[in-house]
């Protein structure tokens, strides 16, 4: 997270989002012309005002953290300046909702347990291999099921996103690919503003030069289908097909089913 603390680019994380995704966009793609001189790396801050049709004092204010309370209608329209999808629309509103919440309060997830309801539900599916983990990734659940899955490596204190970076199979041709949709996922279930989630970052960015380049892209957007590893022997076993669903009112846990196909 950037923080104005620390004489960085921005007071708050979404204007670091600002920032990063207006970087990201060239000007041919919004249909601007190129100037041969042309030193910004993306947009420049009055071209979004402009297609925003916002000022460009306000957006300025936006992006340095001066205002943190812009309307659904500003940010809707900055994020189709930026040629945001939807799920990076969806990230751009919640980082100004957590922003609202007194963000330097917020309680820590690392210690977030599922309700009692979701425990017993898990507990019954004896043939459904099924976890439940935080907003960090960490695995808060698993059933008998699931933790016999691969190698057995799943348990509840795993780390996902650390154990993408720390297992190997980075000479594995779609491992980038399905590394940048984690942390896409973590970015954005995770609370910037959460004690675990700034350890984690911190730490993988400090140890893994893959991790800085690839969560410096700013992705963000969950991954309700797709294939998890499960094992780090290579066996066809080490990989399962898996379904991901929100569980309301959890504070943002995540159910993870794995569906028959890898039974």
């Amino acid at each position: 997270m950037t923080d104005v603390r620390s004489g960085t680019r921005s007071a708050t994380v979404l204007g670091e989002y600002l920032w990063a995704r207006r970087a990201a966009v060239q000007p041919e793609a919004v249909g601007l012309v190129r100037e041969p001189n042309r030193r910004v790396p993306g947009l420049r801050r009055e071209e979004v005002a402009k297609l925003a049709s916002i000022s460009p004092e306000y957006y300025l204010r936006l992006e340095q953290g001066h205002d943190r309370e812009p309307s659904d209608q500003v940010l809707r329209g900055i994020a189709k300046a930026l040629l945001l999808d939807a799920s990076a629309e969806q990230h751009l509103l919640r980082l100004r909702r957590i922003q609202l919440r007194s963000p330097y309060s917020v309680p820590e997830q690392g210690g977030i347990e599922a309700t009692e309801g979701v425990a017993q539900l898990l507990e019954g599916w004896s043939s459904t291999p099924a976890m439940v983990i935080s907003g960090n990734f960490d695995v808060v659940l698993v059933n008998e099921a699931a933790a016999e899955l691969g190698d057995r490596r799943l348990r509840q204190g795993l780390n996902l996103v650390e154990s993408v970076f720390s297992d190997g199979g980075r000479d594995e041709p779609d491992w980038e690919d399905g590394a940048g949709r984690v942390l896409g996922a973590l970015r954005y279930h995770g609370n910037p503003y959460d004690r675990r989630f700034q350890e984690l970052v911190g730490r993988l960015s400090i140890r893994d030069a893959d991790f800085r380049r690839l969560w410096a892209r700013h992705d963000a957007r969950p991954v309700p289908h797709g294939r998890m590893r499960v094992g780090v022997d290579g066996s066809p076993r080490s990989r399962a097909t898996c379904n991901t669903f929100e569980i309301p009112g959890t504070d943002g846990l995540l159910l993870i089913v794995f569906t028959e196909d890898t039974l």
